[in-house]
């Protein structure tokens, strides 16, 4: 898990120059992180939480699924493609890079 003592979810990123830069999500505990595909990195976590950076984490797109729902995992098939499992069986899909995510049962 990967949650600051002080109480936000963060994400750390290096760019090409080696420059790094570290993003807070208030109140977010993340489950898993995927960052090794064309500049894409995607994590995922409790009530539901899925972020994605298209850019090396210089910007990031915040999606929750289901806030009843702890997103426990995430892998990638390609830069677009994303599942995620969550609890309760939750399994579920994205072919567009993250805009619109479905159930995959």
């Amino acid at each position: 898990r990967y949650k600051h003592p002080e109480g936000y979810g963060f994400i750390l990123s290096r760019d090409k120059l080696g420059n790094t830069s570290m993003e807070r999500f208030p109140n977010t505990i993340f489950n898993a992180i995927y960052s090794e595909m064309d500049n894409v990195i995607i994590a995922v976590g409790e009530k539901g939480i899925i972020i994605i950076s298209q850019d090396s984490g210089s910007t990031w797109r915040k999606i929750i699924h289901d806030p009843n729902t702890g997103l426990k995992d995430v892998v990638a098939v390609d830069s677009r493609t994303f599942i995620v499992v969550g609890d309760n069986g939750t399994i579920i899909g994205t072919t567009n890079g993250g805009k619109q995510w479905s159930s995959l049962l």
